[in-house]
């Protein structure tokens, strides 16, 4: 077993790890609701995945089938599914509302609001810890970007991670079918900007 294949492994998986949570992490600070933290089950089933790949497989993938991709998908995709349902019901209730001629403050609240990434994790022996990235964004403007995040790291996590028994002609191939795939997806979330929605 190579060190390169591990490394590459690893990091694909922190990378797929990483960016579930983030989405997962805005989710429960747009609707402020703690049940959508279930979707972080999926990471440890990436922990086990990644063991046995490690483990088991020497680090190389299967062959057609990765289920790191899988899991991954399972924990993002939810999850900006959710955030598009609770900024639809904002967009709804906002229509409402303009409709019953409310005043024009309403709109305006509803587009300066924004979030930047920051967790509070504690404090140990009196010091506090903290994350913060001063990276303010609309919800929309987050969710855009974790969709386009979910694309790119779809692609070129699948292209980075070990190729196992595939050719360079079937990995290849199969990069065409994630990058359908990943057309998919973006459709499928385009649903959302549709008015008849």
């Amino acid at each position: 077993m190579g060190s390169f294949t591990v490394a590459r492994a690893i990091i694909v998986r922190l990378l797929f790890a990483c960016h579930g949570l983030v989405s997962i992490w805005l989710l429960y600070q747009v609707t402020q609701e703690p049940r959508f933290w279930y979707l972080a089950a999926s990471f440890g089933f990436l922990l086990v995945e990644t063991t046995v790949t490690l483990v088991r497989k020497q680090g190389k993938e299967w062959k057609w089938f990765c289920p790191s991709v899988l899991i991954y998908l399972t924990m993002t995709v939810p999850a900006i599914w959710f955030l598009e349902l609770h900024e639809l019901e904002k967009r709804i209730d906002h229509r409402q509302s303009t409709s019953f001629n409310l005043s024009n403050m309403s709109l305006i609240e509803i587009h300066n609001e924004t979030f930047d990434l920051s967790a509070h994790l504690g404090s140990v022996l009196g010091v506090k810890f903290e994350i913060r990235l001063p990276i303010n964004l609309s919800p929309d403007e987050w969710i855009r970007t974790l969709e386009q995040l979910l694309l790119l790291l779809l692609i070129l996590g699948r292209w980075m991670l070990p190729k196992g028994k595939l050719t360079h002609d079937q990995l290849s191939q199969l990069l065409l079918v994630y990058i359908g795939t990943a057309a998919d997806i973006v459709e499928f979330f385009e649903a959302f900007k549709e008015d008849e929605v």
